[in-house]
């Protein structure tokens, strides 16, 4: 009997789950995990502190759309669209976001 390795898992990110993402097995996904052109609505934001604070200002508030636009070739920073604007986030900064996808 031949048995094959199971493939890791990829989020639409290309972030790889069996390394830690912090998308994996959850029924949401973080902002840092869409994909190039995908929509999503926030549905938490689990910073903490001024940073929470700091992104509730600048529109992750839930039940906001918003849409990734690209990542940087080393995938830091991320560009997202929110409530029409443009805005450059960290990675780390990103993964604090919850998002249902569309």
């Amino acid at each position: 009997m031949r048995f094959t390795r199971k493939k890791d898992h990829h989020c639409q990110g290309g972030h790889n789950h069996a390394r830690g993402c912090s998308c994996a097995g959850e029924k949401w996904i973080s902002l840092s995990c869409l994909g190039k052109g995908q929509k999503g609505v926030v549905s938490a934001n689990r910073a903490k502190g001024q940073l929470k604070q700091k992104l509730l200002n600048m529109g992750f508030i839930p039940g906001a759309e918003i849409q990734m636009i690209r990542n940087a070739p080393l995938r830091d920073p991320i560009e997202v669209g929110v409530q029409n604007y443009l805005i450059t986030l960290r990675h780390s900064e990103a993964e604090l976001i919850e998002v249902k996808t569309k």
